[in-house]
């Protein structure tokens, strides 16, 4: 019988891939912010390398309050206009 003769064993190399979401420049992201109002930026400003974290939250909530504030001027200026249309209709 022969013997088994021991076989230089080579694993396959293990390639690993990871996707990774181009990084919108800083500039970017905090135009965004503004014009956005938030709810639409808000996740780009969380995926962004650029900011730290305390960053990011702090940005978060002035976007938030943005927003609010925003929401509520476009109320108010839609009950602002419709007050000054009833106010024309009835003056006639």
């Amino acid at each position: 019988m022969s013997e088994p003769t021991e076989t230089a064993r080579t694993d396959r190399p293990v390639l690993t891939a990871k996707v990774v979401a181009p990084a919108e420049p800083r500039w970017l992201v905090l135009v965004m912010l503004v014009v956005l109002m938030g709810a639409l930026a808000v996740p780009m400003l969380w995926r962004s390398p650029h900011f730290s974290r305390s960053t990011k939250v702090v940005l978060a909530i002035l976007a938030v309050i943005q927003t609010i504030v925003a929401l509520a001027l476009l109320v108010w200026m839609i009950g602002w206009f419709l007050h000054q249309i009833s106010a024309a209709s009835t003056a006639r």
